[in-house]
C-alpha cells in the first residue's frame, strides 16, 4: 500500500468527513519523508503545517538542564495538528 492510500485509510476513520472531503484532503496532501533526527518544530516556532505519522515514530522532547527529556512518542495514525491548522483545513475543503 502506498503512502497516499495509507493516508486515505487513516483519514477515513474520521466519521465527520464524507468521501468527497476525504479525497480532497488526500489529493492536497504533500507526502514528505524525514530522516531520523529531523526537527519538525522548534520551541517557540509558530506551526504552519500539520503532520500525520504514516510510518515510523516521532519523539517530542524538551531540553532541561542541558539534557533531552522525552515528553511524548507519536506513532502511526497520530496527527500532529496544531490549532492554526484547523482553520486552514476548512479553507482547503471549502476551496475544493
Amino acid at each position: 500500500m502506498d503512502l497516499k492510500e495509507k493516508i486515505r485509510v487513516m483519514i477515513s476513520r474520521f466519521k465527520i468527513l464524507n468521501k468527497e472531503e476525504i479525497e480532497v484532503i488526500v489529493e492536497k496532501t504533500i507526502v514528505d519523508e524525514f530522516e531520523k533526527g529531523t526537527l519538525l518544530l522548534k520551541e517557540g516556532q509558530i506551526p504552519t503545517k500539520c503532520y500525520m505519522v504514516v510510518e515510523g515514530c516521532v519523539r517530542e522532547y524538551i531540553i532541561k538542564d542541558g539534557e533531552e527529556k522525552s515528553t511524548a512518542f507519536l506513532w502511526k495514525g497520530i496527527h500532529l495538528l496544531r490549532i492554526p491548522m484547523i482553520a486552514n483545513l476548512q479553507n482547503i475543503i471549502g476551496n475544493a
